[in-house]
């Protein structure tokens, strides 16, 4: 199925659905770039929240609904959990349903906040990670020259 066809069946399923106040498409889809492993991966904020089990009925409407796997993400979770992907999300993000702008503007706002006040950590987090990777391949390396001698 094509990018059109999937926003436009997206639309067509969350506009009547008043508990989604905002949808957003993201990922490979809303880049243009799907292949046959592609998955829809959405972004949403439900009043109220929506439970796991009612987030799991949702993925498999969507699948049914698009012909491939869903993932669905409520952004209230993403925003604390996973500011990257968060500002990911509103950055080059498909808006598909904007119940209220000004609700809208405001929640972008918070992500991208918190996406730079945490920017920091993520950067030392790496640096750390790359140390210890570095650390562990000199480990390796090291031993696979210290070979023990024939007896």
């Amino acid at each position: 199925m094509r990018r059109e066809e999937i926003i436009r069946r997206l639309k067509a399923y969350f506009e009547p659905r008043e508990r989604f106040r905002i949808v957003i498409l993201f990922g490979s889809v809303a880049r243009g770039d799907i292949k046959r492993e592609s998955d829809v991966d959405l972004a949403v904020l439900a009043e109220p929240a929506l439970s796991l089990r009612e987030l799991l009925r949702l993925m498999g409407e969507l699948e049914d609904l698009c012909g491939r796997r869903a993932d669905v993400v409520q952004l209230q979770d993403l925003c604390e959990d996973k500011p990257a992907v968060a500002f990911e999300v509103t950055r080059e993000g498909i808006p598909l349903k904007i119940v209220d702008r000004e609700e809208w503007l405001r929640l972008r706002e918070r992500i991208w906040h918190h996406y730079l006040d945490t920017e920091y950590l993520r950067r030392l987090n790496w640096r750390y990670f790359k140390e210890a990777l570095r650390r562990r391949r000199a480990g390796a390396s090291s031993a696979l020259t210290q070979q023990p001698q024939a007896a």
